[in-house]
């Protein structure tokens, strides 16, 4: 388990694929013409589901009269933070002005305009300290996020406050940008040896990363490759390390032979 501070100008690019593998491989050399062993070893490990950064929070309007519990969602590469459009009536948030946005995805190089109200949301933090932000209002943020998570498997989340319940589809009712993100997260993190990383903010712990439930498994595979002249075949032959292996594989053969034998004489 790591825990550990983030300095602000540090940069990190999560790596985001379903499957994980590593590989190393080491060689020795014992002369500059053999090269009698190599190893070699892959690690594999099933990343599951890929949190993103949510937590739950009570949001209230400008004068504190109405309130209600949204679920939030951490974005730093958005440049504005949002709320629904689904969110205003409940809370009676009031326009303060508007904003033109100009919207395009992924592989497309046009863009729609698309007027946004601008209003003013208040979120309360765990130590009941509201925090005044500036959000555009939006249709639909996002769909809701997968977050079935048994945090109890993941011992480095153990004593944590989190954020969130990671029990529920709830719908993303905010989305904090840039503009407000580092103004309500911390640069305190808790990673684990496997499971995603905690990342503290003033809601809570909010979890990160791939779920990977599955530890990662490691397969090791030796090769020992014999080169040399006659004379240096020879004395390869008579080293410790080359008859035990022999031994080895002669012993895996010869019960390997047997295991056939009896196949065929159940098949008789």
């Amino acid at each position: 388990m790591c825990r550990q501070n983030l300095k602000r100008n540090d940069a990190s690019a999560p790596n985001e694929n379903s499957l994980e593998s590593q590989n190393s491989t080491l060689v020795s050399h014992s002369t500059e013409d053999a090269q009698p062993l190599g190893i070699t070893t892959a690690s594999s490990g099933t990343k599951g589901n890929v949190l993103l950064q949510t937590d739950s929070a009570i949001a209230r309007n400008e004068d504190g009269s109405k309130s209600i519990k949204v679920k939030i969602f951490f974005d730093s590469g958005s440049q504005w933070s949002y709320v629904t459009d689904n969110l205003k009536p409940k809370l009676g948030l009031k326009r303060t002005s508007t904003e033109m946005l100009h919207l395009n995805t992924f592989g497309e190089q046009s863009f729609q305009k698309q007027k946004c109200d601008v209003t003013t949301l208040l979120l309360e933090d765990r130590t009941n300290e509201t925090v005044k932000i500036s959000v555009l209002s939006f249709p639909v943020i996002c769909s809701s996020l997968p977050s079935q998570v048994d945090v109890t498997t993941y011992p480095h989340l153990h004593g944590l406050q989190l954020a969130d319940c990671f029990d529920s589809n709830d719908p993303i009712d905010v989305l904090i940008g840039s503009d407000y993100y580092w103004d309500l997260v911390t640069t305190e993190i808790v990673c684990g040896d496997f499971g995603p990383t905690a990342i503290n903010s003033r809601f809570g712990w909010m979890l990160s990363g791939p779920t990977e439930s599955v530890r990662k498994s490691h397969t090791t595979t030796t090769n020992l490759i014999i080169s040399g002249t006659n004379d240096d075949l020879l004395d390869h032959l008579q080293d410790p390390l080359v008859t035990t292996l022999r031994q080895f594989w002669e012993r895996v053969n010869w019960n390997h032979g047997r295991s056939r034998d009896k196949e065929g004489d159940q098949l008789l």
